[in-house]
């Protein structure tokens, strides 16, 4: 496995900070990059605006394992969306049970009148590609949070106004889900609070791959533990 530093792109090329391997999986490297960022070139331009790491199995297909795949759409969720959003949510309940984490959500959170509330305020937005079909579901909300109030055992990056990311989920069949909520969230605000459940190691590693940093401990409504993050533009 080798590492690779990217900076942003330039004209739809990547410029590349740092490389470690040999000179011809580097001409393949760029090959195959330089096909992606044709295909994907405003994702990209928004993808790769801060410096990312990202690992590279040499000689494999997929070289892009935290990058997005073909065009996407974000738009708010309407009614007519409810049932593809409840199928989305209770995927995702399932996978966290599969995976180790059946406190966060278990079978019953996100609930129905939950979920209409959130289409209702206009907060909830869907992932959806060109064909319409809906991958991935959140809610963004402007604070403050009043879960954020308090912190513990850490403190914010700073006291800014900032966007909140809620119920965030996807129907795993395509990547980037998170990346691309994230990126929609930059477009509105320079400060963005997210958190998650202790046992959400999987949620864990994403939001930490799009630059959050840990903060501290909040709880939650119930009364549980969550991890705190931020990301901030400043």
């Amino acid at each position: 496995m080798c590492y690779y530093k990217f900076q942003r792109v330039c004209n739809h090329r990547l410029i590349v900070k740092e490389f470690k391997d040999n000179s011809e999986s580097f001409i393949q490297f760029q090959k195959r990059s330089g096909k992606f960022l044709k295909r994907n070139q405003r994702t990209a331009e928004n993808h790769y605006e801060n410096l990312l790491w990202i690992n590279i199995i040499v000689n494999k297909e997929s070289l892009f394992d935290n990058c997005l795949e073909g065009e996407m759409n974000i738009r708010k969720a309407m009614d007519i969306d409810f049932d593809r959003i409840m199928e989305i949510y209770k995927n995702a309940q399932l996978f966290m049970i599969e995976s180790g984490n059946p406190n966060q959500w278990g079978t019953l959170y996100p609930s129905p009148e939950l979920i209409r509330e959130d289409i209702l305020a206009g907060i909830s937005y869907v992932i959806e590609e060109e064909t319409k079909e809906i991958h991935g579901v959140f809610v963004m909300m402007n604070g403050p949070d009043p879960t954020y109030q308090k912190i513990e055992k850490g403190a914010w990056l700073n006291k800014g106004p900032y966007v909140v990311i809620h119920r965030i989920a996807s129907d795993r069949r395509v990547k980037g889900v998170v990346t691309r909520a994230v990126d929609y969230c930059k477009r509105y605000s320079n400060n963005i609070r997210i958190d998650t459940h202790f046992d959400n190691r999987v949620m864990q590693k994403q939001i930490e791959r799009n630059g959050f940093v840990e903060c501290g401990m909040i709880y939650v409504d119930d009364g549980s533990a969550r991890i705190a993050y931020q990301w901030s533009r400043n």
